[in-house]
């Protein structure tokens, strides 16, 4: 079971392991990535098409192992054939499928988060470089809003569905030269009260966020949409 993503290549690769292991059938099943965690969390609990072998992510894997729904790889495997896969593999992906010490996936491929402009619009507007803060961001929006160009010059998929909308304020935090949390799991954005810092970086980033939903500079389908579907917009200019 996957998410739809490069589905011929993974087919591709299923027929080459069943002509090495004849008498073996593996059925490919495909979700739309944004109906994919839900549609497995219901086969699990539900105990119907439960899958022999998944996708899964790393903002997934604590809660579908405290559960039991998912095993660590050395329960099924022999240790030495997941060890000769994983020593080529970087650490930092290893950590992200493991839990507890135990592993219990392999990573397949990994996703960049990166933010892009179209410099078609951006030529249009008389905007002649990249913004290099948000405060750029927003200021190249309201000349593109201004010039009539794009009803919402800003877009981003931010949908609760979408696992990977805290990897994207996080990277915005770090182009901040911020995080959430210290070297020792602290909060930066709360005092040792627990009380919120007045002007932390987070609430920098919020306040960023409200301005461009109060001037209509961010698409209000940001808070909805998932990251899909805020690609899609981007290509098609809108």
């Amino acid at each position: 079971m996957v998410w739809t993503y490069a589905v011929d290549m993974i087919q591709d690769n299923i027929n080459k392991f069943q002509a090495t292991a004849p008498g073996v059938t593996v059925k490919l099943t495909d979700y739309n990535w944004g109906q994919y965690h839900d549609t497995v969390v219901a086969n699990f609990v539900g105990g119907t098409g439960v899958p022999d072998i998944l996708y899964g992510s790393d903002h997934w894997l604590q809660e579908w192992a405290s559960a039991g729904w998912i095993v660590p790889l050395k329960d099924v495997f022999p240790k030495d054939q997941v060890d000769a896969l994983a020593k080529d593999m970087f650490p930092y992906t290893l950590a992200g499928m493991s839990y507890k010490g135990e592993l219990y996936g392999l990573p397949y491929y990994a996703d960049p988060i990166a933010f892009i402009y179209n410099t078609r619009i951006y030529k249009e507007a008389g905007i002649d470089k990249a913004p290099e803060t948000w405060e750029d961001v927003l200021e190249h929006a309201r000349i593109i809003k201004q010039k009539g160009l794009v009803e919402y010059p800003i877009g981003f998929g931010w949908s609760q569905q979408e696992p990977f909308s805290i990897e994207i304020v996080t990277a915005m935090l770090m182009s901040r030269g911020d995080e959430f949390f210290n070297d020792k799991l602290e909060p930066t954005f709360l005092d040792a009260n627990g009380n919120p810092i007045p002007g932390s970086t987070l609430e920098q980033h919020i306040k960023w966020v409200k301005t461009a939903l109060d001037e209509k500079l961010m698409d209000p389908e940001s808070l909805t949409r998932d990251g899909v579907a805020a690609g899609q917009a981007m290509m098609a200019g809108t």
